[in-house]
């Protein structure tokens, strides 16, 4: 990005480039990009990396400014995923994602009721931890509102 900013007037003047071409003024400075050497890319490496640093600290004083997400309940389907997904792919290496989603579908379908009572309890609980989450934020911004 430094060496895009700094060096983008120059590269459009020097190659006759109208301004608002942005994929020609990006290919040229791409090749100029590709033909320096490691001592030519330094000072805008180093920009970069205390622009790094500078970004992960505006971040984190910005994380800390936002609401804290509860995470919603997970299904008895998720649960069930997440036990099986693994043995699925290293049995079956050679599946393609989508035939994993296909497989895991199928083997869900032939479980019955009482197979899939393991995974809905766990969903049962996860649903109770996310209500108990709900009603203690409401709780806390009711009391945030009232002072």
């Amino acid at each position: 990005m430094f060496f895009a900013k700094i060096n983008r007037k120059d590269i459009v003047t020097a190659h006759g480039l109208q301004s608002k071409d942005i994929a020609s003024v990006a290919r040229v400075l791409g090749e100029k990009w590709q033909n320096m050497s490691e001592e030519e890319r330094d000072p805008y490496m180093k920009l970069f990396d205390k622009d790094k640093v500078r970004y992960a600290e505006q971040m984190k004083q910005w994380r800390s400014t936002q609401p804290q997400k509860i995470k919603l309940p997970s299904s008895a389907y998720a649960y069930f995923v997440s036990f099986i997904r693994s043995h699925i792919v290293e049995t079956n290496s050679s599946l393609t994602f989508s035939e994993i989603g296909k497989e895991l579908g199928r083997r869900w379908k032939m479980i019955d009721a009482t197979g899939r009572l393991k995974f809905q309890k766990l969903a049962d609980a996860d649903k109770l931890r996310w209500l108990r989450e709900v009603r203690h934020k409401d709780d806390s911004d009711d009391n945030n509102k009232s002072r």
